[in-house]
């Protein structure tokens, strides 16, 4: 797929739209300076990295792993992901589609931490398909300069996915020079419609009660 993107302010507000090749997918990025912020309101599937082990359904493939040593993000005294491990240049990829029951996505967000301009996020679907590339240079610009300290070039990414690019199913982080660390991912499935038609029922039967429990009252004081 290509990748098209359109920038709605400047590098330093750091908000885009990346227009995947499938039609009507897009997915809008937005972000918050550091300290980090913490997932947005519904992402409640979070990989933090911090257990001695990954939540079921979550595996990682590449020259990348779990650290408490080196660059950490900004404000970050967790463990967190890093790549290359070894060397000078690695990829690794994060799969959590098991993790989230192989639902759509409706939004998510990650902790990136010291963004360099040669560190690339690439959004891949659950068939393994490319959705888009975002690289540090084209989020921040200048501004991606690999500091730890400076909040600009540490910052929490709000992704908003529409169409198909809602079938996430890995994230895949590349850095041809030490490195790229990330933290705290938040993951916002959309409920199945089978369980959408729970919720529906549930609303209108307290709907119902609601409406006797208000009838009952009337005729007593009448």
């Amino acid at each position: 797929m290509t990748t098209k993107l359109r920038a709605f302010a400047s590098a330093a507000a750091a908000t885009f739209l990346l227009a995947a090749g499938s039609a009507g997918a897009a997915v809008f990025v937005t972000t918050t300076p550091g300290p980090d912020v913490g997932p947005a309101a519904g992402e409640s599937f979070q990989i933090n990295f911090d257990g001695p082990s990954l939540p079921a359904g979550v595996t990682i493939a590449g020259n990348g792993g779990v650290t408490t040593t080196g660059t950490a993000p900004l404000g970050d005294a967790t463990p967190f992901l890093v790549t290359p491990l070894d060397g000078d240049s690695g990829s690794v990829e994060v799969r959590f589609a098991d993790f989230l029951g192989n639902r759509d996505v409706s939004h998510f967000s990650l902790y990136w931490g010291s963004i360099d301009s040669f560190n690339t996020l690439q959004l891949f679907d659950r068939s393994a398909n490319q959705i888009v590339t975002l690289s540090g240079a084209t989020l921040l610009g200048d501004l991606a300069t690999g500091s730890p300290t400076d909040p600009s070039a540490n910052r929490r990414v709000f992704f908003t996915l529409t169409g198909d690019s809602q079938n996430l199913g890995s994230l895949r982080f590349t850095s041809t020079s030490p490195s790229f660390e990330v933290d705290s991912l938040g993951f916002a499935p959309i409920p199945e419609p089978g369980l959408w038609a729970l919720m529906l029922v549930g609303v209108g039967g307290l709907g119902a009660a609601m409406r006797r429990q208000r009838g009952t009252l009337a005729r007593r004081l009448a």
